[in-house]
């Protein structure tokens, strides 16, 4: 089917398939965690999901936290994306900081399990990222 431009991003016409991609640079200061959210909340009211608001913030400051735990320099960035069947949250850690050795027992750990259907860490990138997705609700 041939895409359309509408306002919000592309779509396809006759279809309810929609794709977003929010991307914003994060300083590695305490203040990260904060705009991390207010980013998740921003495109969550965008997209038009407001069940997963305050998820997507929760999930978005604990993502942010468990990268500034680690050493590492650099400007972090923060991707929400939205298909039509979840919303994903992505941290990337140029640096590398997030390991793979993510503590089971932290707490942040068990707030990413709680709202996610999954969540991770991938380490294959130049540096580190990592990531959560929440189901979307059904319309």
């Amino acid at each position: 089917m041939p895409a359309t431009r509408r306002p919000g991003g592309p779509h396809l016409r006759g279809s309810v398939h929609e794709w977003h991609v929010l991307q914003r640079p994060l300083p590695r200061t305490p203040a990260a965690a904060r705009l991390a959210r207010v980013t998740a909340r921003v495109a969550t009211r965008a997209w038009r999901v407001p069940a997963l608001e305050e998820a997507a913030a929760a999930v978005a400051s604990e993502l942010v936290g468990l990268v500034l735990r680690r050493d590492g320099a650099g400007v972090l960035t923060l991707r929400v994306l939205m298909t039509p069947r979840r919303l994903r949250l992505e941290v990337h850690d140029p640096t590398g900081g997030v390991h793979a050795d993510v503590d089971d027992d932290d707490p942040a750990v068990a707030l990413l399990a709680a709202y996610s259907a999954r969540w991770g860490v991938d380490c294959h990138l130049p540096g580190a990222q990592l990531w959560a997705e929440l189901p979307c609700p059904e319309p």
